[in-house]
C-alpha cells in the first residue's frame, strides 16, 4: 500500500463511510499515531466492522498531516477473525459519559481503492476457525444427530444450546460437524475475579458478560460419553477442558482426572496429554497433593519407573460400574436414614471425591471406610483433610465435621462384614483426623459388632500414637492395625507429621501392641525417591521390622509437591541412595515372610493363602 488507508465512521444507522479527507491512525497504549503502510492488510473473510457510539475517531488531516477528530460521526473499528492478531486499537476520543464498550476486540480499520484494511497479521495457518468453512446445513444436522446420540447428556446439551445456536462458538460448531477441536466445559465457579470476563460480570459493573456461563458440573462420565467419539473418529482431534464458557477448570480437576483416566481406557487417540520434566522458576506456586512419578513416552506409549506392588484389584478404574454405585448409595441411604455415617460416605466421599473405599462399599464389597474423628493430633505438612489457611496449598477434601456414635457404626458395618466378599471394616480415613483420639467410642462399637458377627476383619489405620488405645482395642477385638508414616527415622518423621504429644517412639510402641495380640501389622510406608532409598533409612527400616514384628509394608506413592516436601522437612541433600527397586529386593531377601503390598488384607488373605484370597 503506497499510502494509508482513508478513515471511516459511521452515522448511527448502521451506515459505514468513509472520510477522504482524513487518513487513518492507530493507538498503541494511550497515544494516536500513524500506521506504517506495509503493516495494513486486506480485512480478513469473517472479519466484522463496529460503530463506537459516543467516541470519534482520531486521524491525520490529508491536506495539513495534523491529527484531529473525524466529526462526520461515530468512530469505527474491526473484529478481526481468529488466526489474525492485531497490530494498532482504534484511535477514538470519547465523549463524557461514553458507555464502556462490551468485550470484544477494537481493531484499527480503514478504507482504500474499494477495500476495507486492517493494521494486523496472520499469525496461524490452521484454518479450523474460518468463516468460509462452517456448513450451516451440516452444523444443524450434527446438532440433531448428536442430541439423539446423548438424550441425557447435559454437557452435549450446553453445546448444543448455549455454545452452537446461541453463540455460534467456533470450536462447539466444529464439534458438531465432527472435526478437530472438541470443547468440554466443566466448571461453573473460578478462583479469579477478571475484569474482562466474558462469562460472567457483577451486577455493579458497566459491561455485560458477552455469553452466559455453564451453570452445572458435568460428571466424569458424561465427559467420556462424547470425547472418546470424537477422538477416535475426528480428524486431527483434540479434547480441550476450559472454555469462554465456563470458570476455572482446575477447581474441577478431579473430575477431569477421573475423565482423563477414563478416555485412555477406551482410546489412545488425539493429542494433548504430555508430562514434561520441569524446574520450577522463582515464585511457582506449590503443586497440590498428588504424587509427581517420572513420566515418558515411547512408541505410541506411555512410560512411567514403577513396579506393581499388589495384585489385589479393589481400586482399580475399570472394575467401578457407576450405576450400581448409584444404586447402591440410593438403597443405603433408604435403610440407614438417620445414619449421619452412611450419608457423610455417599454425599461427601463417593458422590463428592469418588473416593474407591466409599464407591466399594456402596458397591457391596470388600474394605468398609468408618471414618471416625473430627479432631487430629498431628499437624502434617502434608495432610489432605485440612490446611491452615496460611499454607501456600489447600486439601484436597473436606473433613468430617461430627462425632459418631458407636450405633451409627455399628448400624451398617455388621450388615458389610455378613455379605461382602473379602469384608474388612476400616476405621480412619483420608477425610478424617486420627482416630484414636476416638478410642472409646471405637472400642464401643468393635464390641457390638462382635456381638452380631465373628465375620470379616476390623482393622484401623493411624498415626500409632497411642499405644494404651491400642491395647485397649486389641482387647475389644481389634485385627490388625496399619501406621501411616513419611520414614522411619524420627528425625524426618517428626518435621514432617509435627505431633501433638507423642513422639515416633510411641508409633513404634503401638506395633509392637499389635503384633503381642497376634494381630496384623502394616505401615503405610509414603515412598520419596531420594529419601525412602537413603541408605541410613533402609538400615532403620531393618530395625524396626525386627524390633516390631511387622508384617507388611504397604509401599504407597506420596502426594506431595517434591520441592516443598524437602524444603518444609529441611533436607537440602538427601545422601546416598540405594534405589528403590533396590531397596525393595534387599528387604524382602532378608525378610521373606514379610508381604508387600498396597491395601489392608482381609482375614481370609492374613489367615489363608495370601497370594490368593483377595478380590480379583
Amino acid at each position: 500500500m503506497s499510502r494509508s488507508p482513508y478513515i471511516l465512521y459511521s452515522d448511527g444507522k448502521g451506515n459505514i463511510f468513509e472520510d477522504l479527507s482524513l487518513y487513518a491512525t492507530g493507538r498503541s497504549g494511550s497515544d494516536a499515531l500513524p500506521v506504517p503502510e506495509d503493516e495494513w492488510i486486506e480485512l480478513p473473510v469473517g472479519g466484522q466492522l463496529y460503530e463506537l457510539p459516543e467516541r470519534r475517531g482520531i486521524g491525520i488531516d490529508v491536506e495539513t498531516g495534523e491529527m484531529r477528530l473525524c466529526e462526520k460521526g461515530w468512530a469505527v473499528a474491526a473484529f478481526i477473525p481468529p488466526a489474525h492478531t492485531g497490530l494498532y486499537i482504534a484511535a477514538f476520543e470519547s465523549l463524557p459519559g461514553a458507555e464502556t464498550l462490551p468485550l470484544f476486540c477494537y481493531t484499527a480499520a480503514g478504507w482504500s481503492n474499494e477495500k476495507f484494511y486492517v493494521p494486523a497479521v496472520r499469525i496461524e495457518k490452521d484454518v479450523r476457525q474460518e468463516s468460509e468453512g462452517f456448513i450451516n446445513e451440516k452444523i444443524k444436522d450434527g446438532v440433531s444427530t448428536y442430541l439423539s446420540a446423548y438424550p441425557q447428556n447435559r454437557l452435549v446439551k450446553h453445546l448444543a444450546d448455549n455454545c452452537c445456536n446461541t453463540y455460534h462458538c467456533p470450536a462447539a460448531r466444529n464439534y458438531f460437524m465432527g472435526r478437530w477441536e472438541c470443547p468440554v466445559p466443566t466448571s461453573p465457579a473460578c478462583n479469579a475475579n477478571c475484569i474482562g470476563c466474558i462469562s460472567f460480570q457483577p451486577q455493579e459493573e458497566t459491561i455485560i458478560s458477552t455469553q452466559d456461563r455453564l451453570m452445572f458440573k458435568p460428571t466424569a462420565e458424561e465427559i467420556t460419553e462424547f470425547t472418546v467419539p470424537h477422538l477416535e473418529t475426528a480428524p486431527y482431534p483434540i479434547v480441550s477442558f476450559g472454555q469462554g464458557c465456563e470458570g476455572e477448570p482446575l477447581l474441577m480437576w478431579q473430575t477431569i482426572k477421573e475423565a482423563i483416566i477414563e478416555i485412555r481406557k477406551h482410546t489412545d487417540k488425539g493429542r494433548g496429554l504430555y508430562i514434561a520434566a520441569f524446574e520450577s522458576l522463582p515464585g511457582a506456586e506449590t503443586l497440590p497433593l498428588f504424587c509427581y512419578t517420572a513420566a515418558g513416552w515411547s512408541n505410541e506409549k506411555f512410560y512411567v519407573p514403577a513396579v506393581r506392588i499388589e495384585k489385589d484389584v479393589r481400586q482399580e478404574s475399570e472394575g467401578f460400574i457407576n450405576e450400581k454405585i448409584k444404586d447402591g448409595v440410593s438403597t443405603y441411604l433408604s435403610a440407614y436414614p438417620q445414619n449421619r455415617l452412611v450419608k457423610h460416605l455417599a454425599d461427601n466421599c463417593c458422590n463428592t471425591y469418588h473416593c474407591p473405599a466409599a464407591r466399594n462399599y456402596f458397591m457391596g464389597r470388600w474394605e468398609c471406610p468408618v471414618p471416625t474423628s473430627p479432631a487430629c493430633n498431628a499437624n502434617c505438612i502434608g495432610c489432605i483433610s485440612f490446611q491452615p489457611q496460611e499454607e501456600t496449598i489447600i486439601s484436597t477434601q473436606d473433613r468430617l465435621m461430627f462425632k459418631p456414635t458407636a450405633e451409627e457404626i455399628t448400624e451398617f458395618t455388621v450388615p458389610h462384614l455378613e455379605t461382602a466378599p473379602y469384608p474388612i471394616v476400616s476405621f480412619g480415613q483420608g477425610c478424617e483426623g486420627e482416630p484414636l483420639l476416638m478410642w472409646q467410642t471405637i472400642k464401643e462399637a468393635i464390641i457390638e459388632i462382635r456381638k452380631h458377627t465373628d465375620k470379616g476383619s476390623i482393622n484401623i489405620n493411624t498415626n500409632g500414637s497411642d499405644p494404651k488405645a491400642v491395647k485397649a482395642l486389641c482387647e475389644a477385638g481389634l485385627n490388625s492395625i496399619r501406621v501411616s508414616t513419611n520414614s522411619v527415622r524420627e528425625e524426618i518423621y517428626t518435621p514432617y507429621y509435627r505431633p501433638n504429644n507423642y513422639n515416633f517412639k510411641d508409633i513404634i510402641e503401638s506395633l509392637k501392641v499389635v503384633n503381642n495380640f497376634g494381630g496384623w501389622t502394616s505401615i503405610n510406608y509414603f515412598v520419596f525417591p531420594g529419601m525412602t532409598d537413603n541408605v541410613d533409612e533402609y538400615e532403620a527400616l531393618r530395625n524396626v521390622i525386627k524390633e516390631t514384628g511387622l508384617k507388611m509394608i504397604q509401599w504407597r506413592n506420596f502426594n506431595i509437591d517434591p520441592d516443598w516436601y524437602l524444603e518444609k522437612i529441611g533436607v537440602a541433600d538427601s545422601g546416598e541412595c540405594i534405589g528403590i527397586k533396590q531397596m525393595m529386593e534387599l528387604i524382602r531377601e532378608e525378610f521373606p515372610n514379610l508381604k508387600f503390598g498396597y491395601f489392608n488384607p482381609s482375614i481370609e488373605r492374613i489367615k489363608g493363602n495370601f497370594e490368593m484370597d483377595f478380590a480379583h
